[in-house]
């Protein structure tokens, strides 16, 4: 499962943890490779790879609303 979060501090997308490793690498890969045409389509600027002190506190959404 992937899903989007509120835009706090930015929208953000999440895998579930039973996602495996190579998954999720190609999954990464796909995301940061993807043209910008289509993050312009849905009016992003761009895909990054998230550090967890920018969504300090947010794991609690994933634990209220998801259970991880």
């Amino acid at each position: 499962m992937v899903t989007t979060t509120p835009p706090i501090p930015n929208i953000a997308l999440s895998a579930a943890p039973g996602l495996s490793a190579a998954k999720y690498a190609r999954l990464q890969h796909a995301l940061l490779g993807a043209p910008a045409s289509l993050f312009q389509a849905l009016g992003l600027p761009r895909f990054v790879i998230a550090h967890a002190r920018q969504y300090r506190g947010q794991d609690r959404l994933l634990k209220i609303y998801w259970g991880y």
